[in-house]
């Protein structure tokens, strides 16, 4: 049998998809476990290009593997936002708060409702968008607060969306000034990476 080589070069291989790499750094990463506990070493997670493993955290916040907590956290926020505090508030609210479901001003729109019931697929914002007509601005916002609240550790964090409406140049809720609270300023180091971030004042509340 002969072969004639026809000059061209083979095709390349696909590039993994997004959901191969992460298999196959989980799986690299139990392997990793599995043979230190074996050699009776201690395991320890090394900093990744997009992971900083912080000790003492062992709970996947902002991944949607917490989904199951969120009819608890639902609980722990229902007794505390009770509808006269809620309507209190909703000037704070509207076009100030941003959540990070889906890094978008805060509003008691009939259109942002249904893209939050379509990202969460919460049944209480399905109902909301059901009796929308028939219900006040205060029942509206509490019902929209706490499902945002208590699905925000359980969905990824939109902070590249949420940059560009705090400092994208033309953006409506562009800020000059800037105040975090923490112990360290690690969303304003992070801020500044952004080629947009222009605030002229920051402070660190500790």
């Amino acid at each position: 049998v002969s072969t004639q080589s026809t000059g061209k070069k083979p095709a390349p291989s696909p590039a993994p998809t997004v959901a191969e790499l992460v298999s196959s750094s989980l799986l690299s990463a139990h392997k990793n476990k599995q043979l230190c506990l074996s050699a009776g070493v201690p395991y320890e997670i090394r900093r990744g290009t997009a992971t900083i493993p912080l000790a003492g955290i062992d709970v996947p916040f902002h991944s949607r593997q917490l989904l199951p907590g969120v009819p608890a956290f639902r609980q722990l926020l229902d007794p505390r936002l009770d509808l006269q505090t809620v309507s209190s508030v909703i000037d704070r609210l509207v076009g100030k708060y941003i959540p990070n479901v889906l890094a978008e001003p805060f509003s008691l729109s009939l259109d942002f409702i249904q893209r939050v019931a379509q990202r969460t697929q919460s049944q209480n914002l399905t109902t909301l968008v059901s009796n929308f007509s028939t219900l006040s601005q205060g029942e509206i916002a509490r019902t929209l607060l706490i499902e945002l609240l208590a699905h925000q550790f359980a969905m990824p964090v939109q902070w590249i969306d949420t940059q560009d409406v705090l400092f994208a140049p033309g953006s409506p809720k562009r800020v000059y000034r800037t105040i975090e609270m923490g112990p360290s300023p690690t969303l304003t180091n992070m801020s500044k990476k952004n080629p947009l971030f222009s605030v002229i004042w920051t402070r660190i509340l500790t």
